[in-house]
């Protein structure tokens, strides 16, 4: 009798802790959702939680006794068992989703793949070595740049620096890497030399003017802004003015431009960003549409801290710059929409053709430019550093 008291207290002790486990297991998953379902779905995390406390609270509570004991302990651990079931199973179900619709992830670069003095790069490489080669003794350029242009920042380094200079964004180095918002931010505060991107907003020009700076612009090669959508969607092109009226809302179905009667879902990015700039430029005056909270994307943490940045939803329309997209994310199920007709590609952007052609900029403060920012800048609008802009995937200018 002593001994089977005995086993039904430890079967006892290991069914509360079986019941806890599942119940911190839930909890776990019920966190997950309520990150997931934030802006529409709280009250199902919230009963989720609920529902994992009370069984959590019953397990703990759970008597001793051999019958009632047994019972209260399976009756609670398949609850339990089957809630977790339907948290885990609902949580995967929309991560994979997720995963099938993601497109872009603009934000960052794997920079590791495409760091200057690496045998494994992926940089971009002249035959030869440059006419220019800088020494660890000169007054080295401090130089930031745009996700999509660190490829093309870092072959410049790898051509021009000397091979012991700091590594990437150690505070001595010269080589920089905070993206367009942080990138334009130093340079209007005087804390770096070169930004490589995009003109900087009249923002950022404020800013610079505010410390006794103003910004000046050089183009250094040509790129084409695209918009994409899912790859079934049938609209074979947009004109200017139809991309206009999608993103201040004018146009609101696709069958407006040539499409299936569906929802136009207007996926933006946040206004810091050097694609966000570009669609503000090609705006002009119109005032853009104000897009849905969960539709503008920076950065995402938790399950879905590598989100994208453009969600490959059937009626989505999405924009960035094409050598991010083709290039350095490179997605299934998604395709460019032809503009006026034309479709991005580098010979449509070399000549000019596609209408949507951006130039990129390397940027400084006026009056500020040193011998060796000179020597840099004259080299990368030189036949070699226009050989690298191409061989990095966008068009020279010169």
């Amino acid at each position: 009798m002593k001994k089977k008291n005995k086993f039904v207290s430890i079967l006892a002790t290991l069914g509360k802790l079986c019941v806890i486990g599942l119940a911190v297991f839930l909890l776990y998953w019920a966190y997950i959702f309520l990150m997931i379902f934030l802006d529409f779905k709280v009250w199902i995390a919230s009963l989720l939680f609920l529902v994992a406390l009370s069984l959590a609270a019953i397990a703990w509570l759970m008597p001793n006794a051999w019958k009632r004991g047994v019972k209260a302990f399976s009756r609670s651990a398949l609850c339990i068992a089957l809630a977790g079931v339907i948290a885990v199973g609902a949580t995967f179900g929309y991560c994979v989703y997720l995963d099938s619709i993601r497109i872009v992830d603009n934000l960052n670069i794997n920079t590791e793949e495409y760091l200057p003095f690496d045998e494994n790069s992926k940089i971009a490489r002249l035959d030869k070595e440059a006419s220019l080669k800088f020494t660890i003794f000169d007054d080295l350029p401090v130089i930031d740049c745009a996700a999509a242009l660190f490829p093309t920042a870092s072959a410049f380094i790898n051509a021009t620096y000397p091979s012991n200079i700091p590594p990437l964004n150690r505070e001595d180095s010269p080589f920089k890497y905070t993206n367009t918002p942080g990138g334009n931010w130093a340079l209007a505060n005087g804390e770096i030399d070169f930004m490589i991107g995009v003109k900087p907003q009249d923002y950022y020009q404020e800013i610079a003017a505010e410390n006794g700076y103003a910004l000046e612009s050089v183009p250094i090669g040509k790129e084409a802004f695209v918009f994409f959508t899912n790859a079934k969607n049938p609209v074979e092109s947009l004109t200017i003015e139809q991309i206009r009226g999608i993103y201040s809302g004018e146009i609101t179905n696709w069958k407006q431009v040539g499409g299936e009667d569906l929802d136009i879902q207007v996926f933006m990015r946040n206004g810091n960003s050097g694609s966000y700039s570009a669609l503000e430029k090609l705006m002009g005056d119109l005032q853009m549409a104000e897009p849905k909270k969960e539709f503008v994307f920076d950065l995402m943490s938790g399950i879905v801290q590598a989100a994208s940045d453009y969600e490959n939803h059937r009626g989505a329309i999405g924009f960035s710059f094409r050598y991010y997209v083709t290039d350095i994310v490179s997605e299934n199920g998604i395709r460019f929409i032809p503009i006026e007709g034309v479709e991005p590609t580098i010979e449509t952007v070399t000549s000019d053709e596609y209408p949507l052609v951006d130039n990129l900029f390397i940027s400084y403060r006026k009056g500020y430019m040193t011998e060796e920012m000179q020597l840099l800048l004259d080299w990368i609008l030189s036949e070699e550093g226009q050989l690298l802009v191409e061989r990095s995937g966008y068009a020279p200018v010169k």
